[in-house]
This record gives C-alpha cells, structure tokens and sequence, in this order.
C-alpha cells in the first residue's frame, strides 16, 4: 500500500513539474509575440519618418524589441513542433536583423514588415 502511495506522489510531482513548463513556454511565446508586434507597429510608424535620425531611433527601437522577442523565444520550452516554429522564427529575426539598417537608410520598411507577419503568424501557430 505504502509503494503505490508513493508512486502516485511520484506521478502528480512529474505531471504538475511538466504543467509548469507547458504555461511557461506559452507564457514564452506570447511575450515574444507581444515583441514582435510592438516591432511592427514601429515600423509601420516611425520608419516613415523623413529625418534620419528618427529612422535610425527607430531601429534601435525595433531591434530592442527583436532581442528581447529572442530572448523569450530561447526560454520557450524546445519540444518538438514548437521548437521547429521557434527556430523558424528566430532565423526570420536574425534576417531581419541583417537586413534592418539598410532599409532604414533607404526609407524602405515593407519587406521587414513581410519578415515580422511571417514570424508572428509562425508564432500564432503555437498557440
């Protein structure tokens, strides 16, 4: 009586430990997604601005977001289908990284655009 006891105990422990880490990888995911779409809106405002310095504040502002965007995506939980969204999406941002300052400078922010809808619809996928 007293081994099964404990082997329920055992049981409860490891389902309420892997509950835990279900709620913080979608925990993980919203918050990158909330990055990525304060990233988006920035650039959908601030990076038609005609001033330079207000393009390149606005790339600081973005790139911000995308670190931090990356920074949740890395403590998401790496199971298997959510890990291979959340790969995608950080290969995604580090184009956009990439790609960022030169399409500032040309005053050309529509493909960035393209780049975060795919990432967040990606994202949208794990919830």
């Amino acid at each position: 009586m007293n081994y099964k006891f404990q082997i329920s105990i055992i049981i409860i422990v490891l389902l309420s430990f892997f509950a835990i880490l279900t709620v913080s990888a979608d925990d993980n995911i919203r918050k990158a997604t909330e990055e990525l779409q304060n990233a988006k809106s920035l650039i959908s405002t601030d990076m038609k601005y005609s001033h330079m310095s207000e393009r390149l504040s606005a790339i600081s502002q973005v790139q911000q977001r995308i670190n931090l965007a990356q920074h949740h995506l890395e403590n998401a939980s790496p199971d298997t289908e959510t890990g291979n969204n959340v790969a995608d999406v950080n290969n995604i941002l580090d184009d956009i990284q990439l790609s960022l300052k030169q399409e500032a400078l040309e005053g050309e922010s529509e493909l960035t655009k393209q780049k975060l809808e795919k990432a967040l619809q990606l994202l949208s996928d794990n919830q």
